[in-house]
């Protein structure tokens, strides 16, 4: 693995040094041809129709402005499925370089992405914008502004997390966590992150278990997790193996899935649809996009007058961005070439330009033209990449994230997560049910709050405990009436 980043590295800083930045203005003709590598089937399938649709609307959103503008700009996007996997991914990326795309949106999984990146974009100068890869490992691929991403990396969404948990446990400080991880890049990185940030917020790890995907049982694993009685436990984990090793925690009675804590990979709702009691009450973080304001809603506007689905998941906003940069960058650029493009997608969607939101993009197409610098505020907030230099590796420095969690077999969302905290850094929101209610689940008996002591789920401990006060009381009542019997007797 070392061996394989000092060839990347290497392969990057001599792309670097081909090109050059040239100043943006005039108005140019333009055909953008831009590919979408999205996983329709596979482990990240949740994710694929809802992402489909953003890049849609965002083109959608592109023409609209060009037909205002009346320049001469043509956009296409061509849709490929990547089945969740990586050698598939090149395999397309590779045959959308040749049919004269530019402009690469995805892979959203980090193997893809590093995949895609070192065997087709940096090597045949294509841009590519992944919209769901956050591992912290994508640095050294970032050199060159080949690679870039709308989304904040792993380092980001670990000190989320940390941020939530700390909010729902009342504080961080003292209090333990148990910490399993799938084995591969993105287990590993945000395993890494976010335990960095529990500790500075004073919290403990207990356990930090991390396994294969394919083990005959999880066992093992399950025991190391609950040994020392934590507060919380957390996973890293995709649906399938997650689902596993949870099935393990529940046969040893000392977990629960409303004390457990995870990330975007199981924010996804065919996990509340079938996880039972693995899913019933568990929260998480998710990449977002400020809650509140018209932006916010004007987004949603535009969602539900799409077509279907008209659910929402993670990813969505970010897949809209990573289309709206590749167009903004080539007309920066005044070309449709990757090696142009590059040196313009940073500084398109980052200060000290003027700011322009995805509602005003005839403005920012005018100004560019113009020759005038822009910072583009996407769908999901502020990009701010940083540094400019594409030499350097840049990423979205901050973040917004939903805090989630399965309810009625649904998931919800409750709360939003600022990353660096805007005052306590969560902020409360109106329980929000984003997955269609399941025929024949329907709502408990009481519903907990929001936060540590909600979402007990269909087979959670609200339920169980109140059975139990109520059994307890019919046998008091049944030992004084035995009683009162004796007594007459």
């Amino acid at each position: 693995m070392a061996a394989s980043c000092l060839v990347l590295a290497a392969m990057v800083t001599g792309s670097a040094c081909s090109g050059g930045a040239h100043k943006t203005g005039g108005r140019h003709k333009l055909d953008l041809k831009i590919g979408d590598l999205v996983p329709i089937s596979g482990v990240e399938q949740p994710f694929g129709a809802t992402g489909e649709k953003a890049t849609n609307l965002a083109v959608q959103e592109i023409r609209k402005a060009i037909k205002q503008v009346k320049t001469d700009h043509t956009i296409s996007i061509d849709h490929q499925n990547t089945r969740s996997d990586p050698q598939i991914a090149t395999e397309l990326a590779g045959k959308l370089q040749r049919a004269g795309t530019s402009c690469l949106v995805g892979p959203w999984d980090t193997q893809g992405v590093i995949a895609v990146a070192s065997n087709v974009a940096i090597r045949k100068k294509v841009v590519e914008i992944t919209p769901g890869a956050t591992s912290d490992a994508l640095g050294v691929l970032e050199k060159g502004g080949y690679l870039n991403r709308t989304i904040p990396p792993s380092r980001v969404q670990g000190a989320a997390l940390a941020t939530l948990i700390s909010s729902e446990l009342k504080r961080a400080k003292n209090k333990k966590v148990s910490v399993g991880a799938i084995d591969n890049i993105y287990g590993r990185g945000l395993l890494k992150s976010f335990t960095s940030a529990w500790r500075k917020l004073g919290g403990k790890i207990t356990a930090q278990v991390v396994y294969a995907q394919n083990l005959p049982d999880y066992k093992k694993q399950a025991n190391e997790l609950v040994a020392k009685n934590p507060d919380a436990f957390v996973f890293f984990d995709f649906q399938d193996s997650y689902t596993r090793i949870a099935t393990e925690l529940l046969k040893t009675h000392k977990w629960r899935a409303d004390k457990t804590f995870s990330t975007d990979a199981l924010a996804v709702g065919t996990l509340g649809q079938s996880g039972g009691a693995t899913a019933a009450g568990l929260r998480g973080v998710a990449p977002s996009w400020p809650r509140v304001g018209p932006l916010a809603q004007d987004f949603q506007r535009l969602w539900n007058a799409g077509p279907p689905p008209k659910y929402r998941q993670p990813y969505d906003t970010q897949a809209f961005d990573a289309v709206v940069v590749c167009y903004l960058s080539a007309v920066a650029a005044g070309s449709t070439s990757g090696s142009d493009m590059r040196t313009w997608v940073r500084r398109v969607s980052s200060p000290p330009g003027t700011k322009y939101t995805w509602r005003q993009l005839p403005q920012a197409i005018q100004a560019l033209e113009a020759g005038k610098d822009i910072d583009y505020e996407g769908a999901s907030g502020p990009i701010d990449m940083e540094p400019l230099d594409p030499t350097q590796p840049a990423e979205p420095t901050a973040g917004f994230y939903d805090a989630y969690r399965f309810q009625d077999a649904r998931l919800a969302l409750y709360a939003s997560v600022s990353v660096p905290p805007i005052g306590k850094g969560v902020d409360r929101i109106p329980l929000e049910f984003v997955t269609p209610r399941v025929p024949g689940v329907g709502p408990q008996p009481t519903v907990g709050a929001s936060g540590a002591s909600g979402a007990s789920g269909a087979s959670g401990a609200t339920g169980a405990r109140r059975r139990a006060a109520k059994q307890q009381a019919a046998k008091r009542q049944a030992a004084r009436r035995k009683a009162r019997q004796k007594k007459k007797g």
